[in-house]
């Protein structure tokens, strides 16, 4: 099996890998280590509840009751 640094040159230079050089990388990838620690929790996020048009705006309706409406593009010319 190819070295680390003999594989490096095949995927860096240009040249046309081959499905063994792809096979190769992974086997000297190794396995997987263990899970590591959960991050932080991050704040809660607002995600859209509803919407609906009146033909003239998009109404969206939020998770945390807000609305935010968007002019509707025109249609035509």
């Amino acid at each position: 099996m190819p070295t680390k640094d003999e594989l490096k040159q095949v995927f860096v230079t240009g040249a046309v890998p081959t499905q063994q050089d792809f096979h190769d990388l992974i086997d000297l990838a190794g396995t997987p280590g263990p899970k590591g620690d959960p991050g932080a929790t991050g704040a809660n996020g607002v995600s859209i509840v509803s919407a609906t048009s009146d033909g003239t705006n998009i109404v969206f309706t939020l998770s945390d009751d807000n609305t935010l409406t968007i002019p509707w593009p025109t249609q035509g010319g």
